[in-house]
Protein backbone atom coordinates (compact mmCIF):
# COMPACT_ATOMS: atom_id res chain seq x y z
CA UNK A 1 0.00 0.00 0.00
CA UNK A 2 1.51 3.42 -1.04
CA UNK A 3 1.78 5.99 1.68
CA UNK A 4 0.64 9.31 0.80
CA UNK A 5 1.87 12.91 2.91
CA UNK A 6 -0.89 12.59 4.92
CA UNK A 7 -0.09 9.56 6.32
CA UNK A 8 3.88 10.28 6.47
CA UNK A 9 3.02 13.52 8.08
CA UNK A 10 1.25 11.61 10.90
CA UNK A 11 4.07 9.30 11.33
CA UNK A 12 6.52 12.25 11.74
CA UNK A 13 4.19 13.27 14.51
CA UNK A 14 4.19 9.92 15.87
CA UNK A 15 7.94 10.01 15.62
CA UNK A 16 8.10 13.33 17.30
CA UNK A 17 6.04 12.90 20.30
CA UNK A 18 7.23 9.81 21.33
CA UNK A 19 10.84 11.07 21.05
CA UNK A 20 9.60 14.53 23.18
CA UNK A 21 7.73 12.11 25.15
CA UNK A 22 11.08 10.16 26.12
CA UNK A 23 13.88 12.22 25.53
CA UNK A 24 11.40 14.90 27.79
CA UNK A 25 13.13 14.44 31.13
CA UNK A 26 16.55 14.82 30.02
CA UNK A 27 15.44 18.39 27.93
CA UNK A 28 14.29 19.63 31.62
CA UNK A 29 17.34 18.71 32.75
CA UNK A 30 19.64 19.99 30.62
CA UNK A 31 17.92 23.62 30.99
CA UNK A 32 19.25 26.45 32.55
CA UNK A 33 18.48 28.91 34.77
CA UNK A 34 18.87 31.77 32.40
CA UNK A 35 15.78 29.90 30.17
CA UNK A 36 13.82 29.35 33.63
CA UNK A 37 14.11 33.54 34.44
CA UNK A 38 13.21 34.17 30.62
CA UNK A 39 10.24 32.21 31.08
CA UNK A 40 7.57 33.80 33.32
CA UNK A 41 6.40 31.52 36.28
CA UNK A 42 3.04 31.66 35.07
CA UNK A 43 3.88 29.74 31.40
CA UNK A 44 5.54 26.69 31.61
CA UNK A 45 6.00 24.08 29.24
CA UNK A 46 4.30 20.49 30.35
CA UNK A 47 6.53 17.97 27.68
CA UNK A 48 4.75 14.77 28.52
CA UNK A 49 1.47 16.92 27.53
CA UNK A 50 2.97 18.47 24.37
CA UNK A 51 4.02 14.78 23.56
CA UNK A 52 1.04 13.26 24.10
CA UNK A 53 -0.80 15.95 21.84
CA UNK A 54 1.78 15.03 19.32
CA UNK A 55 1.62 11.29 19.03
CA UNK A 56 -2.74 11.52 19.13
CA UNK A 57 -2.50 14.11 16.52
CA UNK A 58 -0.20 11.78 14.29
CA UNK A 59 -2.08 8.83 14.93
CA UNK A 60 -5.18 11.24 13.74
CA UNK A 61 -3.73 12.32 10.57
CA UNK A 62 -2.69 8.69 9.78
CA UNK A 63 -6.06 7.57 10.19
CA UNK A 64 -7.66 10.54 8.05
CA UNK A 65 -5.64 8.77 5.37
CA UNK A 66 -6.75 6.12 5.49
CA UNK A 67 -10.16 7.10 5.40
CA UNK A 68 -9.71 9.24 2.77
CA UNK A 69 -7.77 6.26 0.38
CA UNK A 70 -10.78 4.10 1.09
CA UNK A 71 -13.70 6.32 0.51
CA UNK A 72 -11.48 7.30 -2.83
CA UNK A 73 -11.26 3.55 -3.39
CA UNK A 74 -15.12 3.33 -2.59
CA UNK A 75 -15.85 5.98 -5.14
CA UNK A 76 -13.85 5.05 -8.18
CA UNK A 77 -15.95 1.32 -7.72
CA UNK A 78 -19.35 3.37 -7.72
CA UNK A 79 -18.50 5.33 -10.55
CA UNK A 80 -17.17 2.16 -12.58
CA UNK A 81 -20.34 0.41 -11.38
CA UNK A 82 -22.32 3.48 -12.97
CA UNK A 83 -20.56 3.58 -16.38
CA UNK A 84 -20.91 0.20 -16.94
CA UNK A 85 -24.29 0.16 -16.43
CA UNK A 86 -25.53 3.60 -18.28
CA UNK A 87 -24.58 2.51 -21.54
CA UNK A 88 -26.31 -1.09 -22.64
CA UNK A 89 -24.11 -2.70 -24.51
CA UNK A 90 -25.49 -4.25 -28.17
CA UNK A 91 -24.54 -8.12 -27.60
CA UNK A 92 -26.41 -7.64 -24.29
CA UNK A 93 -29.78 -6.50 -25.90
CA UNK A 94 -29.77 -8.84 -28.99
CA UNK A 95 -28.94 -12.12 -26.40
CA UNK A 96 -32.02 -10.40 -24.09
CA UNK A 97 -34.34 -10.93 -27.49
CA UNK A 98 -33.07 -14.07 -28.04
CA UNK A 99 -33.09 -15.53 -24.80
CA UNK A 100 -36.69 -15.75 -24.77
CA UNK A 101 -38.50 -18.81 -26.22
CA UNK A 102 -41.60 -18.04 -28.38
CA UNK A 103 -43.68 -20.78 -28.44
CA UNK A 104 -45.60 -21.50 -31.87
CA UNK A 105 -49.06 -20.22 -32.04
CA UNK A 106 -51.36 -23.36 -31.38
CA UNK A 107 -55.01 -24.03 -31.24
CA UNK A 108 -56.39 -24.68 -27.85
CA UNK A 109 -58.67 -27.94 -27.57
CA UNK A 110 -59.11 -28.27 -23.53
CA UNK A 111 -58.52 -27.09 -20.37
CA UNK A 112 -58.34 -28.55 -17.35
CA UNK A 113 -56.45 -29.93 -13.52
CA UNK A 114 -53.50 -32.14 -12.72
CA UNK A 115 -53.46 -32.53 -9.61
CA UNK A 116 -54.60 -28.99 -8.36
CA UNK A 117 -52.57 -27.78 -11.56
CA UNK A 118 -54.33 -26.12 -14.40
CA UNK A 119 -53.23 -27.26 -17.72
CA UNK A 120 -53.97 -26.37 -21.12
CA UNK A 121 -53.82 -29.07 -24.01
CA UNK A 122 -53.17 -27.86 -27.90
CA UNK A 123 -53.85 -29.21 -30.88
CA UNK A 124 -50.34 -30.67 -31.62
CA UNK A 125 -50.51 -32.82 -28.57
CA UNK A 126 -48.58 -30.28 -26.30
CA UNK A 127 -49.73 -29.41 -22.56
CA UNK A 128 -48.42 -25.72 -20.79
CA UNK A 129 -48.86 -26.94 -17.10
CA UNK A 130 -48.39 -24.66 -14.48
CA UNK A 131 -45.45 -25.54 -11.94
CA UNK A 132 -44.10 -24.29 -8.83
CA UNK A 133 -41.86 -22.07 -11.13
CA UNK A 134 -44.05 -20.97 -13.55
CA UNK A 135 -45.70 -22.40 -16.89
CA UNK A 136 -43.86 -25.37 -18.35
CA UNK A 137 -44.26 -27.04 -21.63
CA UNK A 138 -44.77 -30.76 -21.90
CA UNK A 139 -44.95 -33.02 -25.22
CA UNK A 140 -47.99 -34.83 -24.30
CA UNK A 141 -50.74 -35.35 -21.25
CA UNK A 142 -48.97 -38.02 -20.16
CA UNK A 143 -45.54 -36.59 -19.78
CA UNK A 144 -46.91 -33.61 -17.61
CA UNK A 145 -48.45 -36.32 -15.08
CA UNK A 146 -45.81 -38.32 -15.07
CA UNK A 147 -43.76 -34.93 -14.04
CA UNK A 148 -46.87 -33.68 -11.33
CA UNK A 149 -46.74 -37.27 -10.15
CA UNK A 150 -50.53 -38.22 -10.21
Amino acid sequence: MAMDRLTWAGIVLIGLGWGLLLMGGHLTDVSSDSWERSVSTTLRLDLPTIAQALILSGFGLAILAALQHGFGALNRFFEAVLERSAVPKPSQTQAATIAVPKRPATVRVAQGRIKDRNYILFADGSVDVETLLGVRRFPSLNEAQEFIGT
